[in-house]
């Protein structure tokens, strides 16, 4: 396990040497996903794999859960156009499903 405190250059050599980053944040860590994905690219990582595990958003959202997802959305978004920009990285997305708990 490496610590970090998302800073760009802890995490730029946190990352270098690595393969593959499979990040496990929570809600709260969610957004700092956007500042991994550019050290992710930048050390030249070759597969990210954002903190889903819930809702397949590659399937589109309904507007009324956008409000919900809005900073998953935005670390999706920034994750396909880093891929976009540098060949190398790839992502995968590992969508669980919705969590019963939160959607009865």
């Amino acid at each position: 396990m490496i610590k970090t405190d998302y800073a760009p250059s802890s995490l730029l050599k946190s990352f270098k040497g690595q393969d593959a980053i499979v990040s496990a944040v929570g809600p709260m860590g969610v957004p700092k996903q956007i500042k991994m994905i550019d050290a992710a690219a930048e050390a030249g990582v070759k597969r990210f794999i954002p903190s889903e595990f819930g809702v397949d958003r590659t399937r589109g959202i309904q507007d009324d859960f956008r409000i919900v997802q809005g900073n998953k959305i935005k670390v999706m978004e920034h994750l396909q156009q880093k891929c976009e920009e540098n060949k190398d990285l790839t992502w995968s997305l590992l969508a669980t499903g919705p969590f019963i708990d939160w959607v009865s």
